[in-house]
């Protein structure tokens, strides 16, 4: 028992744990959650398009093998912190039919309860055996607060709001940073960025020859617009020593509240971090593993039409937003547009969606959220159908105040 009047007994008050805690806030965030409060408080529905939470259904499949499952009454024991078999199997089938990636579901496929997860065991996995972590500009924040959290790594940055971008700028940050980890995240958000093939060869060569190893976020994987995105081990052929990635379905399979993902890889790799997950969780609920299951079995009947619904609604915004005198390329894959400010518009991204919130009721997220270089950048999330969009873009528009002549 530990006596709290010893003096040996650190002590924290609330405002310093508070403290603590405020590097994982992101002030533009806050700001932003601020601005929604007060925009309700005014009266106004919010039309959110800030965050990639999916309006879409998911498939039957997916609903019917989890209901099933659920009326089981020896399904709601303790389940796998590795993952049920049949989901590692299911896995291992996807990146072998989708991807030409051979994977054994015993020792290179380890279930993960969403992307947040599969990062934090990763980085828990890697701090203190190397000091260095590179991040990609423009940051998925998740990444930063992971990082924060490990609190292990010094973070160093390279450039990836395109593929060649990516190739040069890895290149000199390892020269600089050899034995670091490197995080990926591509296709990439909020860029929509799909490197090649040959780009992620070029990557793994980088690494091998640095000794850095690699981590990416493939959340896209399956939501190509332009060609079928690449998985980082299609790009090792067949060794895999040193690379992870982790498949999420929240996206394309529309269930970002089930927490499913697959950690696929480095054996050695994915055997600790399923070690690592039996001390800290009992894996997600065996009936939402068995519906994931099936999803990915059955993904071929439905998951060509839910890229085709974002595909559309990136065509409509992006085509809007050039309208409108917005710098945008249309994203090769991915669920948002990320757009710069119209020369002509005075002030920051952050300046535009307050307005946007506070007098037009729709949310977007400002680009520095993404990191400082990003201050005229903002992101728009496709997550509603096209007329809601269409509706957002009207008002976009009368923020910006201009539209190019027809």
């Amino acid at each position: 028992m530990i006596d709290s009047s010893s003096n040996d007994v650190p002590s924290f008050t609330v405002s310093e744990l508070s403290q603590e805690m405020t590097q994982f806030n992101s002030n533009a965030l806050v700001a932003l959650r601020n601005w929604c409060k007060q925009s309700q408080l005014n009266g106004k529905t919010l039309f959110d398009l800030s965050m990639i939470n999916p309006d879409l259904a998911p498939s039957r499949e997916i609903l019917d093998r989890f209901i099933e499952a659920s009326l089981k009454p020896t399904t709601h024991r303790y389940s796998s912190a590795r993952g049920l078999r049949k989901l590692r199997e299911a896995f291992a089938d996807k990146y072998r039919d989708t991807f030409q990636v051979q994977l054994d579901p015993e020792s290179e496929v380890c279930v993960a309860l969403g992307t947040k997860d599969a990062t934090l065991q990763v980085l828990s996995l890697y701090g203190g055996a190397f000091s260095t972590l590179l991040l990609p500009l423009p940051t998925y924040p998740a990444m930063h607060s992971a990082a924060s959290l490990i609190g292990d790594f010094q973070i160093e940055f390279y450039e990836a709001d395109s593929s060649q971008s990516i190739i040069s700028s890895l290149e000199r940050a390892v020269e600089k940073n050899p034995k670091s980890l490197i995080l990926l995240n591509c296709p990439g958000n909020p860029t929509g960025i799909c490197p090649s093939i040959d780009d992620l060869k070029k990557i793994i060569h980088i690494a091998r020859e640095s000794g850095c190893h690699i981590f990416n976020d493939f959340v896209y994987g399956e939501m190509g617009f332009v060609k079928k995105p690449s998985s980082i081990l299609r790009a090792c052929d067949g060794d895999y020593r040193g690379v992870l990635e982790v498949y999420s379905m929240s996206k394309a399979y529309s269930i970002p509240g089930w927490r499913v993902a697959g950690l696929v890889g480095c054996r050695e790799l994915v055997e600790q971090v399923a070690t690592r997950k039996s001390h800290t969780d009992y894996g997600t609920f065996t009936p939402i593993q068995v519906g994931a299951a099936a999803g990915l079995r059955a993904s071929g009947s439905f998951l060509a039409d839910t890229v085709s619904q974002y595909s559309k609604r990136a065509h409509l915004v992006t085509t809007r937003l050039n309208d409108f005198m917005c710098y945008v390329e249309k994203p090769e894959a991915g669920a948002s547009v990320w757009a710069r400010l119209p020369e002509s518009y005075d002030g920051d991204a952050e300046s535009f969606v307050r307005t946007l919130v506070l007098e037009e009721g729709v949310v977007t997220l400002p680009g520095i959220v993404f990191g400082n270089p990003y201050r005229r950048y903002f992101r728009i999330s496709l997550v509603q159908p096209e007329l809601v969009l269409s509706e957002c873009l009207d008002r976009i528009k009368n923020v910006l105040g201009q539209e190019r002549s027809q």
